[in-house]
């Protein structure tokens, strides 16, 4: 049984290394994720509640609520801005990813990932 459940993903976009961390910061947001950790280029963030999946289990509870955490690294690059995401399982302390729990995390992941990469090819936000 694993422990760890994560995935990644890549791109590169036509945005400024700014617009593209609002937009980022944005999507975090839009999830539910906090900010545990920050540089200029990079970001960490945690979401969930392992009280929830703990008490409830994550039949239960959205997905949103899931335990995780992501670093999301944006670099200024050749043809535009690099923008380098993980997410992965927060680990509990007793609890033990099942075969189950790794495919909701896995389902969870793919749509996270899926919906940064929708609003990073999307327009930036207008900032007035």
């Amino acid at each position: 049984m694993a422990q760890k459940v994560g995935m990644s993903g890549n791109w590169i976009v036509c945005h400024t290394g700014t617009d593209t961390r609002r937009i980022v910061e944005h999507h975090l947001a839009s999830h539910k994720m906090r900010i545990v950790g920050a540089s200029e280029s990079q970001l960490e963030v945690e979401g969930g509640s392992q009280v929830l999946t703990r008490l409830l289990g994550m039949l239960l509870i959205p997905r949103t609520r899931y335990p995780t955490r992501a670093k999301i690294t944006i670099a200024e690059a050749d043809s535009g801005t690099s923008v380098e995401a993980t997410i992965e399982n927060r680990k509990l302390p007793l609890f033990i990813i099942d075969p189950i729990a790794a495919s909701r995390y896995n389902n969870c992941f793919e749509i996270w990932l899926d919906e940064l990469g929708t609003a990073l090819a999307a327009k930036p936000p207008h900032m007035g």
